[in-house]
Protein backbone atom coordinates (compact mmCIF):
# COMPACT_ATOMS: atom_id res chain seq x y z
CA UNK A 1 0.00 0.00 0.00
CA UNK A 2 1.23 3.54 -0.89
CA UNK A 3 1.37 6.40 1.82
CA UNK A 4 -2.12 7.54 0.87
CA UNK A 5 -3.94 4.18 0.56
CA UNK A 6 -2.66 2.92 4.26
CA UNK A 7 -3.91 6.63 5.14
CA UNK A 8 -7.29 5.87 3.84
CA UNK A 9 -7.62 2.68 5.48
CA UNK A 10 -6.44 3.97 8.39
CA UNK A 11 -8.93 6.67 8.49
CA UNK A 12 -11.59 3.90 7.66
CA UNK A 13 -10.55 2.14 10.59
CA UNK A 14 -10.76 4.88 13.00
CA UNK A 15 -14.49 5.61 11.59
CA UNK A 16 -15.97 2.35 12.01
CA UNK A 17 -14.29 1.81 15.73
CA UNK A 18 -15.53 5.27 16.54
CA UNK A 19 -18.97 4.67 15.17
CA UNK A 20 -18.84 1.30 16.83
CA UNK A 21 -18.13 3.43 19.75
CA UNK A 22 -20.49 6.07 19.65
CA UNK A 23 -22.88 3.16 19.46
CA UNK A 24 -22.28 1.35 22.39
CA UNK A 25 -21.83 5.20 24.51
CA UNK A 26 -24.96 5.55 23.51
CA UNK A 27 -26.33 2.10 24.87
CA UNK A 28 -24.68 2.99 28.14
CA UNK A 29 -25.92 6.12 28.40
CA UNK A 30 -29.26 5.72 27.61
CA UNK A 31 -28.96 2.90 29.98
CA UNK A 32 -28.34 5.56 33.00
CA UNK A 33 -31.77 6.92 34.92
CA UNK A 34 -33.21 9.43 33.43
CA UNK A 35 -31.99 12.82 34.78
CA UNK A 36 -31.00 16.15 33.77
CA UNK A 37 -27.48 16.77 35.40
CA UNK A 38 -25.06 18.54 33.50
CA UNK A 39 -23.03 16.00 33.56
CA UNK A 40 -25.04 13.84 31.45
CA UNK A 41 -25.85 16.38 29.32
CA UNK A 42 -22.40 17.20 28.54
CA UNK A 43 -22.07 13.15 27.59
CA UNK A 44 -25.13 12.96 25.50
CA UNK A 45 -23.68 16.37 23.60
CA UNK A 46 -20.68 14.80 23.21
CA UNK A 47 -21.62 11.25 22.09
CA UNK A 48 -24.54 12.70 19.22
CA UNK A 49 -22.57 15.29 18.39
CA UNK A 50 -21.30 15.14 14.09
CA UNK A 51 -17.73 15.62 14.95
CA UNK A 52 -15.10 13.04 15.20
CA UNK A 53 -13.91 14.19 19.02
CA UNK A 54 -10.24 14.77 20.10
CA UNK A 55 -8.76 12.00 22.48
CA UNK A 56 -9.17 13.89 25.00
CA UNK A 57 -13.04 14.73 24.58
CA UNK A 58 -13.44 11.00 23.92
CA UNK A 59 -11.39 10.08 27.18
CA UNK A 60 -13.80 12.62 29.06
CA UNK A 61 -16.63 10.94 27.76
CA UNK A 62 -15.49 7.54 28.78
CA UNK A 63 -14.81 9.24 32.18
CA UNK A 64 -17.87 10.79 32.25
CA UNK A 65 -19.94 7.79 31.52
CA UNK A 66 -18.06 5.39 33.51
CA UNK A 67 -19.09 7.87 36.97
CA UNK A 68 -22.63 7.79 35.74
CA UNK A 69 -22.40 4.74 35.56
CA UNK A 70 -20.44 3.66 38.84
CA UNK A 71 -23.94 6.32 40.48
CA UNK A 72 -26.18 3.97 38.83
CA UNK A 73 -25.21 0.97 39.85
CA UNK A 74 -24.67 2.19 43.59
CA UNK A 75 -28.08 3.47 43.69
CA UNK A 76 -29.22 -0.05 42.55
CA UNK A 77 -27.41 -1.70 45.51
CA UNK A 78 -29.04 0.41 47.72
CA UNK A 79 -32.16 -0.02 46.23
CA UNK A 80 -31.39 -3.75 46.16
CA UNK A 81 -30.06 -4.36 49.76
CA UNK A 82 -33.40 -1.98 50.79
CA UNK A 83 -35.40 -5.07 49.37
CA UNK A 84 -33.15 -7.22 50.43
CA UNK A 85 -33.62 -6.53 54.23
CA UNK A 86 -37.47 -6.27 53.36
CA UNK A 87 -37.35 -9.82 52.52
CA UNK A 88 -34.88 -11.14 55.33
CA UNK A 89 -37.29 -9.20 57.70
CA UNK A 90 -40.61 -11.35 56.21
CA UNK A 91 -38.50 -14.46 56.57
CA UNK A 92 -37.87 -14.12 59.98
CA UNK A 93 -41.01 -13.05 60.86
CA UNK A 94 -42.43 -16.63 59.08
CA UNK A 95 -39.49 -18.58 61.21
CA UNK A 96 -41.21 -16.88 64.03
CA UNK A 97 -44.11 -17.62 63.10
CA UNK A 98 -43.70 -21.12 62.69
CA UNK A 99 -41.93 -21.62 65.95
CA UNK A 100 -44.71 -19.89 67.63
CA UNK A 101 -47.43 -22.70 65.30
CA UNK A 102 -44.88 -25.20 66.52
CA UNK A 103 -45.04 -24.72 70.33
CA UNK A 104 -48.99 -24.18 70.61
CA UNK A 105 -49.05 -27.09 69.16
CA UNK A 106 -46.59 -29.01 71.05
CA UNK A 107 -48.69 -27.54 74.10
CA UNK A 108 -51.96 -29.09 72.36
CA UNK A 109 -50.40 -32.59 71.94
CA UNK A 110 -49.21 -32.77 75.28
CA UNK A 111 -52.69 -31.57 77.26
CA UNK A 112 -54.44 -34.23 74.72
CA UNK A 113 -51.65 -37.22 74.87
CA UNK A 114 -48.89 -36.69 77.37
CA UNK A 115 -50.65 -35.53 80.29
CA UNK A 116 -53.68 -38.18 80.17
CA UNK A 117 -50.93 -40.96 80.13
CA UNK A 118 -48.95 -39.63 82.55
CA UNK A 119 -51.71 -39.47 85.14
CA UNK A 120 -52.94 -42.81 83.91
CA UNK A 121 -49.11 -44.37 84.68
CA UNK A 122 -49.23 -42.33 88.26
CA UNK A 123 -52.59 -44.26 88.80
CA UNK A 124 -51.21 -47.03 87.87
CA UNK A 125 -48.05 -46.74 90.83
CA UNK A 126 -51.16 -45.66 92.96
CA UNK A 127 -51.92 -49.16 92.47
CA UNK A 128 -49.22 -51.40 92.53
CA UNK A 129 -48.12 -49.86 96.13
CA UNK A 130 -51.33 -51.35 97.61
CA UNK A 131 -53.64 -48.07 96.87
CA UNK A 132 -57.54 -49.06 96.41
CA UNK A 133 -60.21 -46.27 95.07
CA UNK A 134 -57.94 -45.22 92.03
CA UNK A 135 -59.32 -43.65 89.44
CA UNK A 136 -58.08 -41.29 86.63
CA UNK A 137 -59.76 -38.33 85.29
CA UNK A 138 -59.42 -38.28 81.25
CA UNK A 139 -62.41 -36.41 79.89
CA UNK A 140 -60.96 -37.13 75.81
CA UNK A 141 -63.20 -38.87 73.56
CA UNK A 142 -60.32 -40.71 71.73
CA UNK A 143 -58.17 -43.70 72.23
CA UNK A 144 -56.89 -41.92 74.98
CA UNK A 145 -60.11 -41.34 76.80
CA UNK A 146 -60.89 -45.19 76.04
CA UNK A 147 -57.42 -46.02 78.09
CA UNK A 148 -58.51 -44.01 80.61
CA UNK A 149 -62.16 -45.29 80.81
CA UNK A 150 -60.50 -49.24 80.60
CA UNK A 151 -57.89 -48.43 83.24
CA UNK A 152 -60.89 -47.07 85.67
CA UNK A 153 -63.33 -50.70 84.67
CA UNK A 154 -59.64 -52.44 85.26
CA UNK A 155 -59.48 -50.73 89.16
CA UNK A 156 -63.20 -51.21 89.41
CA UNK A 157 -63.16 -54.99 88.72
CA UNK A 158 -59.98 -55.25 90.89
CA UNK A 159 -61.19 -53.90 94.10
CA UNK A 160 -64.32 -56.21 93.43
CA UNK A 161 -62.40 -59.16 93.13
CA UNK A 162 -60.14 -58.64 96.27
CA UNK A 163 -63.85 -57.88 98.38
CA UNK A 164 -65.14 -60.98 96.67
CA UNK A 165 -61.40 -62.93 98.15
CA UNK A 166 -62.07 -61.21 101.15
Amino acid sequence: LEHGDEEIALNKEFETKYETWRNVSAKVASAIPQDTTPEKSEVYALINSEEVPAFEDARTIIDKLSDLMEARIAAAIETNNSRFLYLQIFILAVILAGVYMAHKFNEYQKAKIVDPILSIKDAADRVASGEKNVKVNIDNKDEIGELGSAFNNMITDIDKSFIDIE
